[in-house]
């Protein structure tokens, strides 16, 4: 997450500038791919802004909800951890404070985790929430992304993406400048539009142990991660 808060920084910076810089140039704004009414590239760029500072707020109101222990025991309660195990909460305390969650918190604090109010063996909502959360994101740099391939036209010819060697060009035709690094994006944002699916799907998990939903997250959630963190790089590329 701290890759992810670290991009959005990166690219909120690069769009504050685009929207000082261009804010007196002129553009069509477009609608249903048809020229509508004047707008300036410094607005179009300010709304992208707007849309990526809520995606930062976003990402810090997931954080306490995403970054907390889960060390429960084998069915959540804690029980086992304690000298005397029953149905009941552990009943051995160290300095005042029980056993059980005396171990929970010493962990939490030696991961940098919060402690949980409760065991969230197969309660998956918060895992499925940052994907979706990824999802939404790297769609909002895929729907730039799509303007720019089109703006990037030689009939129209407003904006493209920087260069970058050895990447761009057309295997036939040298005298092409082809939007690849927006094609990336789109793309990988695609798969993790797909995959976020998959993790509301394993939240359907069942009793306090599943027979196999929680393993879609074991696929899914490091393609989802590690996908998102290249495209939120290119966008600042």
């Amino acid at each position: 997450m701290s890759l992810v808060e670290a991009s959005l920084g990166g690219i909120i910076a690069s769009l504050q500038h685009l929207c000082i810089r261009y804010k007196h140039t002129p553009m069509a704004a477009r609608s249903n791919l048809q020229q509508a009414v004047p707008i300036s590239f410094g607005f179009k760029m300010a709304r992208l802004l707007a849309s990526f500072q809520r995606h930062k707020e976003r990402l810090r109101e997931i954080a306490p909800r995403l970054l907390v222990l889960q060390f429960s025991g084998a069915a959540g309660t804690l029980a086992t951890i304690s000298p005397e195990s029953s149905y009941d909460a552990p009943n051995a305390e160290v300095d005042g404070e029980p056993l059980a969650l005396r171990c929970q918190r010493l962990l939490a604090d030696e991961l940098g985790l919060r402690v949980p109010a409760i065991a969230w063996h197969t309660e998956r909502d918060n895992l499925a929430e940052v994907s979706n959360y990824l999802s939404v994101l790297t769609a909002t740099c895929a729907k730039f992304a799509t303007d720019l391939k089109i703006m990037m036209q030689l009939e129209v010819g407003e904006a493209r993406e920087p260069y970058v060697p050895h990447r761009g060009s057309s295997s036939t035709m040298p005298q092409k400048r082809n939007p690849i690094g927006c094609a990336y994006i789109c793309s990988m944002a695609s798969s993790i539009r797909a995959l976020a699916g998959g993790m509301t799907e394993a939240v359907v998990a069942d009793f306090e142990r599943s027979t196999g939903p929680w393993e879609i997250e074991w696929i899914t959630l490091p393609q989802i991660v590690s996908t998102t963190w290249y495209v939120v790089a290119d966008v600042i590329c």
